[in-house]
């Protein structure tokens, strides 16, 4: 499991924050995400053998967020 958390822009309203958490937790291989709209970040714990990074960053990305980093 890889544990992550990524820095958001864009993240325009917590409704939009709890869409994005809930689309996250029920891609194949995510074991937790959650995304805190406050500040910005989601916090991801996933199977890289079942999802990627990219898939993740994609799914942002459909809900008008930029990942800005991944620490």
């Amino acid at each position: 499991m890889k544990k992550e958390t990524l820095l958001l822009e864009n993240l325009n309203c917590p409704v939009c924050a709890a869409d994005l958490q809930r689309a996250l937790s029920q891609m194949k291989g995510v074991r937790r995400a959650e995304v805190a709209f406050a500040s910005g970040t989601v916090e991801l714990e996933y199977d890289e053998t079942a999802v990627t990074a990219a898939d993740l960053q994609r799914t942002v990305e459909g809900f008008g967020a930029i990942v800005t980093a991944r620490m």
